[in-house]
């Protein structure tokens, strides 16, 4: 019995001692070794491997891109495990130069790490016409009213047609149209879109058949259509898309001369734009010096894009600038002003005084539209004052409405509409010197409402008048 109790005794202390005793500590090389060999020792035991997937890892910031790599290398390089990567190399090399700083993308040290990494690298080829062409037309297909088995057919058709296409078997849209029984006209238009709009795809550099921007660039297009259906715009669909691999693929200069030339031509028809096609198509050499600063950044693929159908010359594109003003402002051919307007009003805006006599001159040589818009542009900046005594924007004013009837009696309007409390008492002398002005100062005097020494201003100025 006392044996028994010692025992117990004994194990008592020595578990108390146990528990009491410093716990081991392991470095940080030890606890990445540790988790290796259970992690193994798990995978034997399921007998399995671990195929990890990597997607996207190209979109991460740089330190997060090293982050994961890093502890793919440390902690899960094992037996019975695989990771695939999908990614742009050049992103990843590009994060590997941010971690060491000071190196390019090309220098040895980033792609030795690069190298080391990646065990097998596997690149994805670019998309041929073939491709781009299937993709494009099952787009259209996939959105059409077709019924889900006719699709599923044209699908699987375009897939083995595919497969064939080093025979030189190649897909257009007789091949797909033939697919769908009574395709519908729609479906056709939209299958010989994609037919012309698939070598642009390719050629282009922005693209270069990547399937991300090429599915942007037809959602871009579907809502287009949809924003013209809606405000009752009729532009051909080939011209839609024609207009919008412009403005997708060639420089922002171009684009706003493009847009320049269609917006500022009488109807939105361009006939510079026509006979630059004309002058594409019958292979003449373009002089570059006769077009806008820009125009011409890209030559060669802009020369691609003029010879692609259909012709936009001569047809009145302001509907389809109008649904993508997004990317350039319209400016249409009434607003643009001549050199000389634009001088002339740039002048008047900047009056601190009574118009001299050149002036006076130039306002009746511009055309009646044109003294119009300078009108417009004074009335806008008009707007801004607060207080309407003497402002220097009158002297501006003053000159057009002296030079233009119909352009004063727009000016009556405005004036007549300044609140009472903005108006002040030495604007009445100002107004009375001219016949426009008479006019306001008749119609002031039917207000109640006007200041005390506006109103007196006023009545001092019908008095003369009655004179």
């Amino acid at each position: 019995m006392r044996v028994t109790r010692f025992a117990t005794l004994k194990a008592g202390f020595t578990g108390a001692r146990d528990l009491l005793k410093e716990a081991d500590t392991q470095t940080p090389p030890q606890m990445i070794h540790a988790i290796r060999a259970e992690f193994e020792e798990l995978l034997n035991e399921l007998d399995v491997t671990l195929v990890v997937f990597v997607d996207d890892l190209d979109r991460c910031l740089p330190p997060t891109v090293i982050g994961t790599l890093e502890a793919m290398r440390l902690f899960l390089f094992m037996k019975r495990t695989a990771f695939i990567i999908a990614a742009d190399d050049k992103m990843i090399k590009e994060a590997v130069r941010v971690h060491f700083p000071g190196t390019k993308v090309d220098d040895d040290i980033v792609i030795s790490y690069f190298d080391k990494l990646i065990q097998v690298p596997l690149r994805v080829p670019p998309l041929g016409t073939n491709e781009v062409k299937a993709y494009l037309m099952m787009l259209f297909v996939e959105n059409s009213d077709v019924p889900e088995p006719e699709k599923e057919k044209v699908r699987v058709a375009v897939n083995g047609r595919l497969a064939e296409s080093w025979k030189g078997e190649a897909i257009d849209a007789d091949f797909v149209q033939g697919l769908v029984a009574n395709c519908p006209t729609s479906l056709k238009a939209e299958l010989e879109l994609a037919d012309r709009l698939a070598r642009q795809m390719i050629t282009s550099p922005k693209v270069n058949g990547n399937p991300r921007l090429i599915k942007r660039f037809m959602n871009t297009l579907s809502i287009r259509r949809s924003l013209a259906t809606v405000q009752g715009i009729t532009v051909n669909d080939a011209m839609f898309a024609k207009l919008l691999l412009f403005e997708r693929f060639a420089s922002q200069t171009s684009f706003n001369s493009l847009s320049e030339m269609i917006s500022s031509a009488p109807g939105g028809k361009s006939k510079e734009l026509r006979e630059l096609e004309a002058d594409v198509r019958e292979g003449k050499t373009i002089d570059e010096k006769r077009w806008p600063a820009g125009w011409f950044d890209d030559a060669r693929l802009i020369t691609d894009w003029l010879k692609l159908s259909p012709d936009l010359g001569g047809v009145d594109l302001r509907g389809a600038l109008h649904v993508g003003r997004e990317s350039a402002p319209i400016i249409a051919a009434e607003n643009k002003l001549s050199k000389n307007a634009a001088t002339l009003l740039s002048q008047l805006i900047s009056l601190r005084t009574s118009a001299p006599p050149l002036t006076k001159t130039q306002l009746p040589a511009v055309t009646s539209d044109e003294r119009a818009q300078i009108m417009t542009h004074l009335l806008d900046k008009a707007s801004e004052e607060t207080a309407w005594a003497t402002p220097d924007i009158l002297y501006g004013l003053t000159a057009v409405a002296d030079a233009d009837p119909a352009q004063a009696a727009r000016l009556v309007v405005f004036l007549g509409e300044v609140p009472s409390p903005a108006l002040r008492a030495s604007l009445i002398p100002r107004l009375e010197t001219s016949t426009w002005g008479k006019q306001i100062i008749a119609a002031l005097a039917k207000r109640s409402d006007l200041p005390a020494p506006v109103a007196s201003a006023v009545n001092a100025a019908l008095g003369k008048g009655k004179k």
